[in-house]
């Protein structure tokens, strides 16, 4: 029987979404990959789900953005491409909170990445495609974070396919205040 973990995800807001869900699709539909949903990954709990409305209840803060910083590929099937982002502090202020309510000793995120394509390729494929690949963002806002129950371990299409969204929660964005400009009198 396969290992479950409970995973954290941070998901884009629209229409960064939907741009990464696009070409997530279209490299899954010409490489014969698996689809999902474009996330970075925060943590992972055990099974446990009890955990998860604890975790998802400390998210108190309004959306973040991550900076792109280019595309690039690895032997790691679950980063066969991916939009790498620049480590935040914002990111990891969310991910200690996050991780504190789940029981977990507190780690930073130094390599943020959003997967792009999971599948075994050729280092000379993934190369090629990782220079093809344009993404016209610099600057990416995240606003969801999934719970998703999958296979502690993911290696094949067929542990791609078996996740499990379980729970999700909207960061707040809190209303801005409209200052009055200085010169209207009060």
């Amino acid at each position: 029987m396969t290992q479950r973990a409970i995973v954290f995800w941070l998901v884009p807001a629209q229409p960064e979404r939907e741009l990464f869900h696009g070409i997530i699709s279209i490299l899954a539909q010409q490489l014969d990959a698996p689809p999902f949903a474009p996330h970075v990954t925060l943590f992972s709990i055990g099974s446990d789900v009890r955990l998860v409305n604890r975790v998802l209840k400390t998210i108190k803060r309004e959306p973040l953005r991550l900076t792109l910083n280019g595309v690039r590929f690895s032997s790691q099937y679950t980063k066969t491409l991916f939009a790498q982002f620049r480590p935040s502090e914002e990111l990891n202020e969310l991910v200690a909170v996050m991780q504190n309510a789940g029981g977990k000793r507190t780690a930073k995120i130094t390599d943020p990445h959003l997967s792009l394509c999971y599948k075994n390729l050729s280092a000379a494929t993934k190369k090629r495609l990782s220079q093809l690949i344009r993404v016209p963002l610099r600057d990416v806002l995240f606003d969801t974070v999934y719970a998703v129950r999958c296979s502690a371990s993911t290696r094949t299409a067929a542990d791609v396919a078996s996740w499990e969204i379980i729970a999700r929660r909207r960061m707040s964005s809190a209303p801005s205040r409209l200052r009055r400009p200085s010169f209207i009198a009060r």
